[in-house]
């Protein structure tokens, strides 16, 4: 690995920490992202999916923060934005190779429904 690749990895891991990274890939990995069927890229910024799926990663991102300890004091630790999302993905993989996977069982995912009907 090069002087410039370590670099940038650096860079990525200043501006997304891990459980953040954990908590996105959770939801991916979790089937929900799919089921929005949507790209982060492709959807407009008054999307309602686009903002579950963002408060979503966020709420899964404070649960890792609470169990690793975390220190929210920090910059990097505020609350999950479409352009880390879009960050993430355009580092995916520089960023799966430095953080790995998420623990196992720490967040249970699930997606609650309502369903309204008006005559």
């Amino acid at each position: 690995m090069s002087d410039n690749d370590e670099i940038q990895r650096l860079i990525y891991a200043t501006a997304i920490p891990k459980e953040m990274f954990w908590a996105y890939e959770s939801v991916r990995q979790s089937g929900l992202y799919n089921m929005f069927c949507i790209r982060m890229p492709m959807t407009s910024n008054s999307s309602t999916d686009r903002k579950e799926l963002i408060q979503l990663i966020d709420d899964v991102f404070i649960k890792y923060c609470a169990y690793t300890n975390a220190d929210i004091n920090r910059k990097e630790y505020k609350h999950v934005t479409s352009n880390h999302v879009l960050l993430i993905q355009h580092v995916y993989n520089e960023l799966l190779d430095a953080y790995s996977l998420p623990p196992q069982g720490v967040v249970n995912i699930q997606k609650k429904t309502t369903t309204t009907i008006s005559i």
